[in-house]
């Protein structure tokens, strides 16, 4: 059974302390790879307990459905920045899928998810958004407010 003062803190933060800045999305040269997207944010926990953030989808709708990606893990986050040097986000830290966040505290960094498509299929992509997905939690969803930067 969920505590009420946890699911209103977590609803809480998917509505003011999610924060998504420098969001931008890459296409890359090769086709069987498709796009590259990757997304700079900074999460808060605003709760007396600890949030375990185990899984970051972010899912891009077409015409033929939702077509989603987990981010990428910390070491395939750097492989993909030694591939793609051109990204055009800054090479920060990496927000792994699996973080940690204690009561009052925040984590911060970049996540990197590929899709399997062609460039034209991302441009004609209806609705971006990602899923947090917090143990013990509802899952957040966020859609990002600033403009999207496609390369």
């Amino acid at each position: 059974k969920r505590r009420a003062g946890v699911e209103q803190t977590v609803d809480a933060l998917a509505r003011q302390q999610f924060a998504a800045s420098n969001m931008a999305l890459a296409g890359v040269g090769r086709p069987a790879l498709g796009c590259l997207g990757a997304l700079r944010l900074k999460l808060h926990n605003q709760s007396d307990k600890p949030l375990f953030l185990h899984n970051i989808l972010a899912n891009a709708t077409l015409d033929d459905g939702i077509h989603s990606s987990y981010a990428a893990t910390a070491s395939d986050y750097d492989r993909v920045f030694l591939a793609y040097p051109n990204m055009p986000v800054p090479h920060g830290k990496a927000l792994s899928p699996q973080t940690t966040i204690g009561p009052g505290q925040s984590a911060e960094g970049t996540v990197v998810s590929a899709f399997r498509l062609t460039k034209a299929q991302w441009d004609a992509r209806k609705s971006l958004n990602f899923t947090f997905g917090i143990q013990y939690q509802k899952d957040l969803v966020l859609a990002p407010h600033s403009p999207i930067t496609d390369q």
